[in-house]
């Protein structure tokens, strides 16, 4: 058994719209086929879903005034909300009555169910039921009704009452929420058909309560856990969190941008069993494995290669390698030859030398003894040559003495006058500083007398915590007026604030008002009145590039233009507002970007995002057939923008035909007649056909409507009521600036005023400090003097001592001079002496 809920278009092209209350509704919904065969063709020629409602009225239960309704094909029998009768069931969970009027055909019916499949739906205080109960087929069952009469609140109920969370619905967050306004508790009760081998079947019963949000589980008239229940779904595979079994309208956007292994994936957890996920997987992981070992085959292969390339290219170097290893082989047994060579050679070398010995020692005896008289007298001049050497050698040794002392005497006399002239220095030194002791005595004299005179003069007063006083109060009153000034500075900073605020207002107002003068201005204006949502949206595309992979187009009513404007009109009744305000992602992961902004940040409810798949070339009618009927062209050719914003229109504007004249009888029979174009724009019409095939050929409505004028892609100008009131605000805020600025500069006058006064202050306060530290200073000096005169007599006796002792130095330094002089006149003989005796010494006396 599965689902399929549908809410109806706002055109009412997807389904019939019943009118009365919810209960009419689901009498409607369960109406006689023989009741709904006698509605005339007429009620339902304008709706192109018409057939859809035919095969539900052909299959679906009758409804009479009778408090209760026949079950037909298995279905189960919906009592009036009036009757207030306790239902009463059998071991099957039909009716009694039902038993009594077709026993046979309901056991056949019920045993269509497969284990798992729900049997029976009852609501009590769920969202908008008070009280209803759901008898749905072994098949498909299809809801159907106008938007708000409870659809989806039979989905949330199955969810929540086979134990999910609402996490799985994408409505609200806490369970709660789904109770009935004005009441506490609610109640969902669920009963699943049984296994063949079980006695019953199983009844899921849930309690909500509104305070606190508590569920509280039954199962088969037993208080149990979620947990059961959850074990109990699991051991009939039921799976709300799959999208393919389990598809709540607000999940349908994430179910598309499931990629096709998620969703055979997820296919698979919904139609096969346990052991087929393991063998899949299973599948998966041996390929995984068998994509490595080629990936690694491929690199051995490539790895072979590339060693056999290389071991070829080194097969000359390893022969020439190898000659080369023999040569120097050959080299090597050679050079252990070359010892045995140079032996014979050095051999035959050394007896020819021995040989010439042999004879040069007999030649040099030979000659010794002829030569033995002359050598003899050679030896004799030799011994004479090195006495005479000698005596030599000991003159020179006593001259380099003899000038060693001389130097020495020399020095000395040098040292002796370096010493007089020293001594002569120092007592001229003494003479000098002793001159100029005599002008400081004579100062420390005029000092002493000067301040035993200043030491006679009236006594200084001063009182310094008077003189504090004085400062203490002068500068209170600069404080006072600081501080008076500091109180001004948060209202400054206020109005600084205020200003700067008003100022970024001006400026914002400015550029959207310069906005309106400007091409891309004018979009934005045009699409904030179209829809501030999506002039929001699109303005945080743009800011956020980054964040996608591919470009993100804008919605085409700013994307997108109409190449020749007297289609515009035709173009425009194709589509929809959501077809102008979408935003077009080429890829799943910018799609899933933008829905989770939209949807989780942003937090809208539905906004209209779509993925462009690629540029719909697939026409019913090719170029010449559409010409030959009369046709300028698919709707489509007329539009002219970026090539992914264009193949999403593509789904419905290639589908749509447009002339610009309008059409006659002829043609549209052609057009009927051929069965290959169902949507088309003649002049200042549109036409819809509709062709029911189980209804024979003949079964064909033709839809009109006129064409209204285009409100979306014109060249008519902005509405500039916008300038005006962004004018209007800046005036505003200019006159709130104004405003500010003179409270500001009354704010600063005052605090000129104050500062000035502190202007005035500061050079008073400076004078007193200077006169109390003037006086404070010659008060300091006057109790002074007695010490300061005692100091400078000490003074001037410290200078008379070193005037005596001066005077002793200068003696002492005579005597020595006196002294020194006797000592050069002693030694200066001597050194004339020796010069005599040696008069070619290399130094002279002065």
């Amino acid at each position: 058994m599965s689902w399929a809920t549908q809410g109806t278009r706002r055109k009412g092209r997807d389904f019939i719209q019943p009118t009365g209350t919810e209960s009419e509704f689901r009498q409607h919904a369960m109406s006689s086929p023989a009741d709904s065969r006698r509605r005339p063709r007429s009620a339902i020629e304008g709706d192109d879903d018409a057939d859809i409602i035919r095969r539900s009225q052909s299959s679906t239960p009758s409804s009479s005034d009778s408090p209760k309704r026949a079950r037909v094909n298995g279905y189960q029998t919906v009592s009036q909300p009036e009757s207030t009768m306790p239902r009463q069931r059998g071991n099957n969970m039909y009716d009694d009555d039902h038993l009594e009027e077709d026993n046979n055909t309901s056991e056949a019916g019920a045993s269509e169910f497969q284990p798992g499949a729900i049997v029976r739906v009852k609501l009590t205080n769920f969202v908008t039921y008070e009280s209803a109960e759901f008898f749905p087929g072994p098949n498909l069952n299809m809801v159907i009704g106008p938007n708000g009469t409870g659809k989806s609140s039979l989905v949330c109920a199955i969810c929540l009452g086979l134990g999910w969370g609402p996490i799985h619905l994408g409505r609200a967050q806490q369970i709660g929420e789904f109770v009935k306004h004005n009441t506490s508790t609610a109640q969902v009760e669920i009963e699943l058909q049984r296994r063949p081998e079980e006695p019953k079947n199983h009844v899921v019963r849930l309690k909500i309560i509104k305070d606190g949000n508590i569920r509280e589980f039954w199962l088969d008239d037993r208080k149990t856990s979620l947990k059961a229940v959850q074990t109990l779904t699991r051991g009939f595979n039921i799976q709300v969190d799959n999208l393919c079994q389990f598809l709540p309208q607000d999940k349908v956007s994430e179910f598309a941008a499931l990629s096709p292994v998620e969703l055979l994936q997820q296919t698979q957890r919904a139609a096969a069993p346990e052991e087929m996920l393991e063998q899949h997987e299973s599948l998966k992981q041996l390929r995984k494995e068998q994509k490595l070992l080629d990936n690694q085959l491929e690199r051995d292969k490539e790895n072979l290669r590339t060693r056999e390339s290389r071991q070829e290219g080194l097969r000359v170097e390893v022969q020439q390698l190898e000659e080369r290893n023999q040569i120097l082989e050959n080299v090597m047994v050679l050079k252990k030859t070359i010892p045995f060579v140079e032996y014979r050679f050095a051999r035959n070398q050394h007896v020819i030398f021995k040989r010439k010995k042999k004879e040069a020692q007999k030649c040099l005896r030979s000659l010794e003894a002829e030569l033995a008289p002359t050598l003899q007298s050679i030896a004799q001049k030799e011994n004479y040559v090195g006495k005479i050497t000698a005596a030599v050698r000991d003159r020179r040794n006593a001259v380099d003495v003899a000038e060693k002392d001389a130097y020495t005497l020399f020095k000395t006399i040098e040292s002796i006058e370096e010493e007089i002239l020293e001594k002569n220095s120092k007592i001229d030194s003494e003479k000098k500083e002793d001159s100029n002791r005599r002008s400081d005595l004579n100062k420390v004299q005029r000092n002493i007398t000067a301040l035993k005179a200043r030491l006679n003069d009236e006594p200084i007063v001063f009182d310094n915590s008077e003189w504090n006083e004085r400062i203490r109060a002068k500068e209170h009153q600069v404080k006072d007026i600081k501080t008076e000034i500091a109180a001004m500075d948060p209202e400054k900073k206020e109005v600084q604030q205020q200003g700067r605020q008003l100022k970024q207002i001006i400026e914002d107002a400015k550029k959207e008002l310069a906005a309106f003068d400007t091409q891309e201005g004018q979009q934005s204006v045009r699409l904030k009145n179209a829809s501030k949502e999506t002039a929001a949206a699109w303005q945080w595309v743009q800011e956020n590039r980054d964040k996608f992979e591919k470009e993100v187009y804008g919605p085409p009513l700013i994307s997108c233009s109409i190449k020749d404007p007297k289609y515009t009109d035709a173009v425009e009744s194709m589509l929809s507002k959501g077809d102008y305000l979408s935003i077009t992602a080429q890829t799943v992961a910018d799609f899933q970007t933008l829905n989770e902004y939209l949807y989780g940040q942003m937090g809208y409810a539905q906004f209209p995002i779509k993925r462009s798949d690629g540029l719909n070339e697939n026409t019913s009618l090719s170029a010449e057939e559409l010409q030959r009927l009369g046709f300028d062209g698919w709707a489509l050719d007329f539009v002219d923008g970026p090539p992914a914003v264009l193949s999403m229109l593509s789904q419905k504007l290639n589908k749509a035909a447009i002339m610009a004249r309008e059409i006659s009888d002829r043609e549209l029979d052609l057009i009927t007649e051929g069965k290959r174009l169902n949507n088309f724009v003649a002049g200042s019409h549109t036409y819809n056909i509709t062709r029911r095939a189980e209804f024979g050929p003949s079964a064909v409505s033709t839809r009109t409507s006129t064409v209204f004028p285009a409100s979306h892609w014109t060249d008519q100008p902005i509405d500039t009521s916008g300038k005006l009131e962004i004018q209007s605000r800046i005036d505003s805020a200019n006159v709130e600036f104004e405003a500010l600025k003179v409270r500001m500069n009354a704010i600063k006058a005052k605090q000129r005023d104050l500062e000035s006064r502190i202007s005035e202050l500061l050079p008073g306060i400076a004078q007193v400090k200077k006169d109390k530290n003037e006086l404070q200073k010659a008060h300091g000096e006057q109790a002074a003097l007695p010490a300061k005169i005692e100091r400078e007599e000490e003074a001037l006796k410290e200078k008379l001592e070193a005037s005596t002792e001066r005077r002793r130095r200068i003696k002492a330094l005579k005597v020595q001079i006196d002294a020194d002089i006797m000592k050069k006149g002693s030694e200066g003989p001597r050194l004339q002496g020796m010069y005599r005796r040696n008069p070619s010494s290399t130094w002279r006396a002065s």
